[in-house]
């Protein structure tokens, strides 16, 4: 069994912002398998389930709003019994560039506070799937604050490179799936 997590925060109002590319990856990866989310109360989170090579695979939107997304994590983890190295959580950083991603089996969280609350939870010893938002320019004065920028829309000029991100990063999860961590770390890293 593995969990595939996409942080975002629940509502039509944060739907496009770049804190939810996780929970975009997630209904485009769901869309392509033809699945639907239902709300599960208990789990605090949307959950829709399929098979996979006699796997079972639960995509997971947690509705806990991004700084609480351990709470929702840590439920799936205890009442399904699994490990950490079966749990890939998918989230925008700030610390990559618009449209790069980075695979990795475990680490720290950076400034990201969904990361952050789901390590307090369950520990760091986990894969993640990085997703890169950040378009300011890194020698560039910060124009707004980290928590404005993850939570303001793609402007009309960066739309074709998020839509390209979730798309490679759509990809790159069905590889995992497929290939497994490290050819996909490899071919994508």
């Amino acid at each position: 069994m593995k969990i595939i997590i996409g942080l975002g925060n629940p509502g039509a109002e944060y739907s496009n912002t770049r804190h939810n590319i996780g929970f975009n990856i997630i209904d485009n990866f769901a869309k392509k398998k033809q699945l639907e989310f239902v709300f599960k109360p208990w789990f605090n989170s949307e959950i829709a389930e399929y098979i996979h090579n006699q796997e079972k695979i639960i995509l997971c939107k947690p509705s806990t709003f991004m700084n609480n997304s351990g709470e929702a994590v840590l439920k799936l983890k205890q009442f399904f019994k699994i490990e950490n190295q079966d749990i890939l959580v998918i989230y925008d950083d700030i610390d990559l560039k618009l449209g790069k991603i980075k695979i990795y089996q475990k680490g720290g969280a950076g400034t990201h506070n969904g990361m952050k609350s789901i390590i307090s939870k369950i520990g760091s010893e986990f894969p993640r799937l990085r997703c890169g938002i950040e378009s300011r320019g890194v020698s560039s004065p910060e124009q707004q604050a980290t928590s404005s920028f993850v939570l303001s829309n793609f402007t009309p000029d960066e739309t074709e490179i998020a839509l390209n991100l979730i798309n490679k990063a759509t990809k790159a999860l069905e590889s995992i799936l497929k290939n497994g961590y490290e050819k996909t770390m490899n071919g994508y890293n």
